[in-house]
């Protein structure tokens, strides 16, 4: 998480050794592409820093929010494509096919 005091949260990664690689890698640019496995994240934010969907979200579900820069931003991070994708096409191997033309 960022240490300027701009966010704070949470980061689960399934392999401590993407935490290694992510916090060797010198070029900015290329950070998340040193990331091998998914991320889950969970962030605070202030209010206006989310997006306007999350927000209504938020006042939809009626969450309480414990202050102004708490409100929580969940996402993951290097998510694999192909299962979401083979999904939407069918099961399995054939979906994949069906999908990638």
């Amino acid at each position: 998480m960022a240490c300027e005091g701009v966010e704070f949260g949470l980061a689960v990664y399934p392999d401590p050794e993407d935490v290694e690689r992510q916090f060797m890698e010198t070029d900015p640019h290329r950070v998340m592409a040193a990331l091998r496995g998914t991320v889950l994240s969970l962030i605070f934010n202030r209010r206006d820093d989310l997006p306007k969907v999350m927000r209504k979200e938020i006042l939809a579900a009626g969450w309480t929010v414990a202050a102004l820069d708490g409100y929580p931003a969940l996402m993951t991070i290097n998510t694999p494509v192909e299962a979401p994708l083979a999904a939407l096409a069918g099961r399995g191997d054939r979906g994949r096919h069906i999908l990638a033309g």
